[in-house]
């Protein structure tokens, strides 16, 4: 299962991320997206900055929530 793990020590679980497609191989716009989609359902004020990079074994990238700048990861772990 795809984990969602949010700097404020948010975590959750992104199901259809990366079940198909390995996470290695998915787009960064589709991990942002994902990410930004999920947030959205929790919070009212989300930014997802379209950047996202792979690096060992996971996406990491930025996020705004109410105001607040943090970083995210993805991972299968």
């Amino acid at each position: 299962m795809t984990k969602l793990h949010v700097s404020n020590g948010y975590q959750a679980d992104l199901p259809g991320l990366g079940g198909v497609s390995p996470l290695s191989t998915l787009s960064q716009k589709r991990v942002t997206t994902a990410v930004r989609s999920h947030l959205r359902k929790r919070h009212r004020d989300v930014e997802v900055a379209c950047k996202a990079e792979w690096h060992l074994c996971e996406w990491r990238g930025k996020c705004n929530v109410s105001g607040q700048e943090l970083q995210y990861s993805v991972s299968s772990r």
